[in-house]
């Protein structure tokens, strides 16, 4: 089984199966993939909170036949400050679907990912402080 390393947000969830979940992540590295996350609609799943929206992660992932499988999630940041407000949210997830329009699959979307994530932190105001891990 092959293996590869990306860093990347999640833009969509769905439900796949009667514990797995669908995740579309967009990444720097690989641009738009859709990904299982085994079990991460359990309640004990470690996958659990990682696959939410709007969470960036390292991701081990394991190539599959028709669909690649997350291994491994390390959270490096969330927007926390963007469930404060339902228009928050509101706009966070309008930022999501047009970058899900945009964004192209097996192929380096470095350019995007930035973009959106700057616009995510101005949606969310100054709910954190320091520096993130794409500038």
């Amino acid at each position: 089984m092959r293996t590869y390393r990306v860093t990347g947000i999640n833009l969509k969830t769905m439900p796949l199966g009667e514990s797995d979940r669908l995740v579309s992540v967009l990444t720097a590295e690989r641009g738009l993939l859709r990904l299982a996350a085994p079990g991460a609609r359990k309640p004990k799943s470690g996958l659990g909170g990682r696959t939410a929206l709007f969470v960036v992660n390292d991701l081990a992932i394991a190539q599959g036949r028709s669909l690649d499988r997350i291994q491994q999630a390390e959270t490096l940041h969330t927007f926390v400050g963007l469930s404060r407000s339902l228009p928050h949210l509101t706009a966070a997830q309008y930022l999501a679907e047009l970058t899900l329009l945009q964004a192209l699959t097996e192929q380096p979307q470095a350019e995007l990912l930035a973009t959106l994530m700057h616009h995510l932190e101005d949606v969310q105001g100054p709910a954190t402080i320091g520096k993130f891990w794409w500038d």
